[in-house]
């Protein structure tokens, strides 16, 4: 039934191992040294394994930091359009609040359009089809900008204030004192003012009324006064507009 070789060897097997290992424990054997030397081997093939596989290691953190930083700058134009994009709106609800605020003149119909900046001369986006007229007023938070000179279909052309060479508007500072508004293609000036007229710096200058041209819409303010010719019985002083029409989001014109 039982067999007894067999057992007999598992059994002799037994004893050597606790006999070997009771040798080891009592440092005869000097196993422990052969284990130290065996942890110290694997240390240094553990070095070197490092050694040799950091640069590979670093190629692949570079290449996950590359694709990181693909992802931020993706991530940063996407952010960067829709800024812009939601400045445009915030700065075209802020002209059309102020437009609908400075409006203080009573008329039959305005219009609200935008300025086209990538023309050289001063464009609108409306034409002969939105019930324009040549002469029509284009205000810009409430500052007279200037007139419509020219319509085509889709476009209308604005004569500034500082290119109104051959003709004027007639208006008036704060005190009083009158003249009218033209250019020069540099400057908006008031002119043909009375020598013996007082004019003072930072003063306001309001339109007086004319055909096509309500009363009381502000134009701008004296900045400087231009050197006087004894010779004339006028004077002329220099105005600056609180508003830049290329600079505008959105201005109105009153037909």
């Amino acid at each position: 039934m039982f067999n007894y070789p067999k057992i007999t060897r598992y059994f002799f097997a037994t004893v050597v191992l606790l006999f070997v290992f009771l040798l080891d424990f009592l440092g005869l054997l000097g196993l422990s040294t052969w284990r130290s030397g065996v942890i110290d081997w694997q240390a240094k093939n553990y070095q070197a394994m490092q050694v040799l596989t950091q640069p590979l290691a670093q190629v692949r953190q570079m290449w996950q930091l590359r694709e990181k930083l693909e992802d931020l700058e993706y991530r940063y134009r996407e952010a960067s359009v829709q800024l812009t994009e939601l400045e445009a709106l915030r700065e075209e609800n802020q002209a059309l609040r102020n437009l609908l605020e400075n409006t203080n003149q009573v008329h039959q119909k305005s219009f609200i359009t935008r300025p086209i900046s990538s023309f050289a001369k001063p464009v609108l986006s409306l034409g002969s089809d939105s019930d324009l007229q040549v002469g029509s007023v284009v205000l810009g938070e409430g500052n007279l900008l200037g007139i419509i000179e020219e319509l085509g279909k889709q476009q209308a052309r604005v004569l500034l204030l500082k290119d109104m060479q051959t003709q004027g508007v007639v208006a008036k500072t704060e005190s009083g004192v009158k003249g009218i508004v033209k250019g020069d293609g540099k400057d908006i000036l008031f002119t043909e003012v009375l020598s013996e007229a007082e004019l003072n710096l930072r003063e306001r200058v309001v339109t007086i009324g004319q055909e096509g041209i309500g009363p009381d819409i502000f134009i701008g303010r004296i900045v400087s006064l231009k050197e006087q010719d004894q010779a004339k019985s006028t004077q002329t002083a220099i105005l600056q507009q609180d508003v830049n029409f290329y600079e505008l989001s959105l201005v109105e014109v009153q037909p």
